[in-house]
């Protein structure tokens, strides 16, 4: 799986994928009994994005009260925030990350607001172009494979995260 913060562009705000999703060659996102198979990498990717909102919120409220499933195609789950507020998107995406075991990629376009996210939050943070994946599970992956061979993507390190950063069980 290839998790990313990044703006897709057009009339979409800032949103959180996870491409390369295993097992999904015939996915149809209109076939219902797709969604009983708890152990996919989409059921996993999209609870982490869902209880991470829920970790980050306070008492009865998410930390995004709105969080759309606005991207659901073959092989991608994407969320996108109807936020302008880069620490709390930074935070989320973080602890998905780290629920799902996955580095997190940053679209080259949002990139100088991540990075100001970042310092605000008291975090050190490194980053580097990120590198095309050689073998992926998808077809579908090709196309950001082209724009990680364009440099559209990096890799955030993280040395120093958050220190009110919740911990959510992963799946």
């Amino acid at each position: 799986m290839f998790l990313s913060l990044e703006l897709p562009g057009g009339d979409k705000g800032v949103s959180i994928f996870v491409r390369d999703l295993k097992g999904e060659k015939d996915y149809e996102r209109t076939r219902f009994e797709q969604s009983f198979d708890f152990d996919s990498d989409r059921v996993r990717a999209n609870s982490a994005i869902r209880r991470a909102n829920e970790a980050l919120g306070q008492g009865n409220h998410k930390a995004f009260a709105m969080l759309f499933n606005q991207f659901d195609w073959p092989a991608i789950t994407g969320w996108e925030y109807w936020s302008d507020n880069y620490q709390l998107m930074l935070k989320h995406a973080l602890v998905v990350a780290k629920t799902l075991d996955l580095p997190l990629h940053i679209g080259a376009d949002i990139m100088d607001a991540v990075l100001d996210a970042a310092l605000d939050l008291g975090m050190q943070v490194d980053f580097s172009v990120a590198k095309p994946v050689e073998q992926p599970d998808s077809l579908e992956f090709e196309y950001t494979n082209r724009d990680l061979v364009a440099g559209k993507y990096f890799l955030l390190e993280v040395s120093v995260y958050p220190t009110d950063l919740p911990e959510v069980e992963a799946l």
